[in-house]
């Protein structure tokens, strides 16, 4: 019987789009035109180098000489606005039915923070930050479900035969490759997943 959901965290159950997008209207504000945000980042993370937000905005005040209090602007980002709508009543839905984990793959300082944020913790039994692909990882994949957006992860976990990989695409962006992926059930929210997968 399965009874392990592993759910991912950023774009999945939290709109991590949206909430870059706001951090950079704030760097906007204090002068810093877009590009020079991106090409900063771009030299500062890489695989072995994994992006952290905090990292960013120190070498963006150092910099640019910006007033530190950009700072209390930043910071008032990690919240729980940024939890998508339907995931809170996915997680009440699944609770006690299932044994629900976690499992985010990133900057463990970065992740840790924005879970903490997005007061999603309480609903699950445990939770993963991993800064290893998760195909990569001690897990019981046969008789577990994944839940996930980024195609990188789910090609990487469905080398590992898991019971089932579910794909939560919240826009249509990123579509590439989406035919080869062989037994993946893609769907765009999370009560079409519930009506569909656990019901």
């Amino acid at each position: 019987m399965i009874n392990k959901v592993y759910i991912d965290f950023d774009s999945t159950l939290f709109d991590t789009h949206s909430f870059y997008n706001d951090f950079i209207n704030i760097c906007n504000n204090y002068g810093i035109e877009t590009n020079k945000i991106e090409l900063l980042k771009k030299k500062l993370f890489n695989d072995e180098k994994l992006f952290n937000l905090d990292v960013l905005i120190n070498n963006i005040v150092n910099k640019y000489n910006i007033d530190s209090s950009i700072y209390l602007d930043v910071d008032k980002l990690y919240s729980n606005k940024y939890v998508y709508s339907d995931s809170l009543w996915f997680l009440k839905k699944l609770k006690n039915n299932y044994n629900l984990v976690l499992l985010t793959y990133g900057d463990i300082i970065y992740q840790a923070k924005k879970i903490k944020a997005s007061k999603l913790e309480k609903y699950f039994d445990n939770v993963i930050i991993t800064n290893k692909h998760k195909g990569n990882l001690d897990l019981d994949y046969k008789d577990s479900i994944f839940i996930d957006d980024s195609l990188d992860e789910i090609n990487n976990i469905r080398n590992r035969n898991p019971k089932r990989i579910i794909r939560i695409k919240r826009n249509s962006l990123n579509i590439k490759n989406e035919l080869k992926l062989n037994n993946v059930l893609v769907y765009t929210n999370f009560k079409q997943i519930f009506e569909n997968e656990f019901k």
